[in-house]
């Protein structure tokens, strides 16, 4: 399994991020809407997706951009499902009662590189490393982020 993940929202404000050191913040205050995504697909295509969203699960989040010691920590709770009215029996998570609340927490980030030319718009990406936590169980997370960094 190759994970990606697309921080949009997060990142799209990283001015001139490969050049010098720049420190974001990931709050969950600001936006007051919701900003986190965590897609559930099945690597065979069988299924259809299952999608859950919500907003960072704290205010202790941050993203350095620095080329010498880049870093990540940050928690998105997604909790809310997404196209629930759907036939959820065809999705990768199925029939549930509830949704589960999915908490993906990303403790490190590796060196910036410039992304392949492929259909998305990442200008970088950049593997973070973490956890995803749903239905009581924790799976280790090491995955390539997209990450669109505007000048």
């Amino acid at each position: 399994m190759n994970p990606r993940l697309f921080l949009i929202p997060l990142l799209a404000l990283a001015a001139h991020a490969q050049d010098a050191a720049s420190e974001f913040r990931v709050t969950s205050a600001f936006p007051k809407y919701e900003t986190a995504d965590i897609e559930f697909r099945d690597a065979s295509g069988v299924k259809w997706p299952s999608f859950l969203h919500g907003k960072p699960a704290n205010d202790a989040g941050a993203i350095t951009f620095d080329p010498a010691k880049p870093a990540a920590s940050f928690a998105l709770l997604c909790d809310k499902l997404a196209q629930d009215k759907g036939d959820q029996s065809r999705r990768v998570l199925g029939e549930l009662p509830q949704p589960p609340a999915a908490t993906l927490t990303i403790t490190a980030m590796a060196a910036l590189t410039p992304a392949a030319k492929t259909k998305s718009k990442a200008t970088h990406t950049a593997e973070l490393t973490g956890t995803l936590e749903i239905a009581g169980k924790k799976l280790p997370v090491k995955a390539v982020a997209g990450l669109w960094l505007h000048d």
